[in-house]
């Protein structure tokens, strides 16, 4: 049996993370293959009716996220959704890295206390699980004393719920064409260079999904600059979400790292142009399907959405986006996963 920690429940209410170890579980059910999984208070991301047999709620104590998870005697081994350890550290265990976004463009006591935590996480795994090349690559530069062998890069995937659409069977409802952006919005993720950026586009309207309600000093800053031009959807469902790519003119995507991105692959498989920042994971996950700048520079951003405006270029990144993204799969995530738990133990 495979002893979920799914703590990641008590620090996210949805996000990239919640989505990759929901499609693991739900193919777990569908192979038969036997897990416990813990949760903390809420588990609206792994809602799915066929998990809830599996599922075992766990009251939270003070300082959870930094504490060691319960150890189940019968599991075989113990797979943490965020960087924890189960209490009998002799039970084999498996890593997945994210990102290094603390390590990378944060700082302070938070900072530090995360990272201890997560490098504790990766030496003491017997196999750590990367989720792309440019996180592998941070990793090895960020903590030297882990044995690179054991380091294995799995991709996340992108989910069928997203797909172009008959173009016949939506509108815009007169409403004027949209520059998307989806996701967190604070600080390396470049929400206000996003706002400055539509700005100087006339012709389109910023619309953002995701990322909560906006704080006052967003507020102020698309007043001012985006008057009467500005939309925000707060939470948007996979459905909703794939009707917004679909209807877009671009996602922008002006994030200056990622670990991995899954917003960009989600636009692609929708049929949505990606314009994006050439850094980290993100040309490894968007290819040349993906209209990158060099940097998370207005001017550079700016001349890569107007490269759109030729039918011909729109057309063609469409089309090559649609098939990069197929080399993504959550199936081929679960697949690569179950590899490495059975390089480890006999499930």
């Amino acid at each position: 049996m495979i002893h979920y920690d799914g703590i990641i429940t008590a620090l996210q209410r949805s996000g990239g993370i919640s989505v990759c170890f929901e499609e693991l579980l739900s193919r777990l059910v569908r192979d038969g293959i036997k897990f416990s999984f813990d949760y903390y208070g809420i588990s609206l991301a792994f809602g799915a009716r066929e998990l809830s047999p599996f599922m075992a709620e766990v009251a939270p104590r003070r300082f959870e996220r930094y504490r060691s998870s319960r150890t189940i005697p019968e599991a075989e081994l113990f797979h943490s959704t965020y960087y924890r350890l189960p209490r009998n550290r002799k039970q084999p265990t498996v890593t997945t890295v994210h990102d290094f976004t603390y390590e990378r463009k944060l700082g302070g006591l938070r900072t530090l206390v995360h990272s201890c935590q997560k490098r504790r996480s990766i030496l003491h795994a017997d196999a750590v699980i990367c989720v792309s090349e440019a996180t592998r690559t941070d990793l090895l530069e960020l903590v030297p004393a882990c044995d690179p062998g054991k380091v294995h890069v799995v991709h996340n995937g992108v989910s069928d719920h997203y797909y172009p659409l008959d173009r016949t069977e939506f509108g815009r409802g007169g409403e004027k064409p949209f520059v998307l952006f989806v996701g967190a919005r604070g600080g390396y993720k470049n929400f206000e260079l996003a706002v400055r950026i539509a700005a100087r586009l006339p012709g389109f309207d910023l619309l953002a999904a995701g990322g909560g309600a906006l704080t006052p000093e967003e507020r102020l800053l698309v007043g001012r600059l985006l008057p009467e031009r500005f939309r925000h959807v707060g939470f948007a469902s996979s459905e909703q979400l794939n009707l917004l790519y679909n209807q877009a003119h671009c996602l922008l995507y002006p994030s200056s790292y990622e670990g991995f991105g899954i917003p960009v692959l989600e636009a692609m498989r929708a049929g949505c142009p990606v314009v994006a920042v050439g850094t980290s994971s993100i040309p490894e996950v968007g290819g040349s399907a993906a209209l990158l700048a060099a940097t998370a520079d207005e001017e550079e951003l700016l001349a890569q959405i107007g490269r759109l405006e030729e039918e011909a270029e729109r057309v063609r990144r469409i089309a090559d986006g649609i098939e990069w993204s197929t080399q993504f799969s959550w199936e081929a995530t679960y697949r690569n996963t179950l590899r490495i738990y059975r390089s480890i133990v006999d499930i």
